[in-house]
């Protein structure tokens, strides 16, 4: 019945023991989340991102990990469901949230630096009467500037209670906190979110950044996309950048910022403190790729420390 209801109104599905055994592991999915929430047993890791102008680490954005005991790492795009299902969403995220302002301020003490911090939150965190308050907590607690700290929000978060995340988003933005809209190009985009709702940052989907290279009309978009968010004043951080040639594009457009394999993986708390240890001396946070790329294109990167 709920596999058919899960499909929309007016559908059968037949029942088989592949449906009672995916059931019977989301249940205990379910369970062992519930257990690894209250221990507060979910991690954080941190994708750098980094300035197209001058191809230096300005920021990270950090990642939920759960690590199950049995199976090991478990997808985000599979635990994030369901810990929305189980209405464990407000909790993991005030624990990943609070995780990650300790960790990148402590982090900015310790090697002399101001690196900006993006957290995803989900629309029930902003519908949450608590939430401002858990913000104002880990701010607080870390003693992270909250010029710093940066929210990335994904357009589904509009379609239900939008004016709730909007006062949300604005209280936020009122204490020095960005806002970035995520995902931007990836399912029912809409313009004038761009005009309406608070962004100071726009996110352009993995999905365009990936065909540049073959698609002159993905490219095209894209490129249309940028000119539009700097026209409104807004900044463009381009996902997924996993080539030369798609870190050359996003450079010829103009993006702000590129994030992506190509430029980092993503890194465990332990790996990213020894990348910013090996740049302790004073030298940039460049990696190779972006060193390649400056030679490749005189003038369009700096080699200073801003």
């Amino acid at each position: 019945m709920y596999a058919a209801k899960s499909l929309g109104k007016n559908c059968v599905h037949i029942f088989d023991r592949g449906v009672l055994e995916k059931t019977a592991r989301e249940l205990q999915m379910e369970t062992d989340l519930r257990r690894s929430v209250e221990e507060s047993l979910i991690t954080v890791s941190y994708q750098p991102v980094y300035s197209v102008a001058t191809g230096m680490m300005e920021g990270l954005e950090a990642l939920a990990r759960w690590t199950h005991p049995v199976h090991g790492e478990i997808s985000a795009d599979e635990f994030i469901p369901l810990a929305e299902d189980a209405g464990l969403i407000v909790e993991l995220g005030q624990q990943v949230l609070g995780k990650a302002c300790c960790q990148v301020a402590a982090w900015n003490r310790q090697f002399h630096c101001r690196l900006t911090v993006s957290v995803n939150i989900s629309g029930r965190q902003l519908s949450d009467r608590d939430f401002l308050r858990g913000v104002s907590d880990a701010l607080l607690g870390s003693q992270l500037e909250p010029s710093l700290l940066k929210f990335e929000i994904t357009e589904s978060v509009l379609l239900n209670d939008h004016q709730l995340a909007v006062e949300a988003l604005d209280r936020a933005r009122a204490l020095g906190i960005e806002v970035y809209l995520d995902d931007f190009g990836k399912g029912f985009s809409a313009l004038n979110y761009l005009v309406e709702f608070p962004f100071d940052t726009i996110k352009i989907d993995k999905s365009f950044i990936r065909d540049v290279e073959r698609d002159h009309r993905r490219a095209t978009v894209m490129a249309t996309i940028v000119q539009l968010a700097k026209s409104l004043d807004k900044k463009v951080v381009a996902e997924g950048v996993e080539t030369l040639a798609q870190l050359k594009f996003i450079t010829a457009i103009h993006c702000d910022y590129a994030q992506g394999f190509l430029l980092s993986k993503t890194l465990l708390p332990t790996e990213m403190t020894a990348v910013l240890t090996s740049n302790a001396n004073g030298e940039e946070c460049l990696c190779p790729s972006l060193l390649e790329l400056v030679a490749n294109l005189p003038g369009k990167w700096t080699q200073t420390v801003n």
